[in-house]
């Protein structure tokens, strides 16, 4: 059985392939399913490590962050506003 982290009718790789879960540190584990997504260096803190890693990677065309198929402004919109936030 593949994983469904979040207990609904459709498994990860699906929900993330279909864009319903967004995967924005790219380790194969939708946000939704592991705190905070802009914790993007997964240490536990949403700090300004985590602003360099996002621009590091969003540089590279890897920060598609709002999921929505573009690494764009709308992305560094979303991720400070979960930054910001402290989720």
């Amino acid at each position: 059985m593949l994983p469904n982290c979040d207990n609904d009718a459709d498994n990860d790789g699906k929900e993330l392939e279909l864009g319903t879960q967004v995967d924005a540190d790219y380790n194969g584990i939708p946000d939704d399913c592991e705190g905070c997504p802009a914790d993007i260096d997964s240490d536990g803190d949403v700090d300004s490590d985590d602003v360099v890693v996002f621009f590091q990677t969003w540089d590279m065309g890897e920060q598609d962050y709002d999921g929505d198929g573009d690494t764009d402004s709308d992305d560094i919109a979303v991720f400070f506003g979960n930054w910001d936030g402290g989720c």
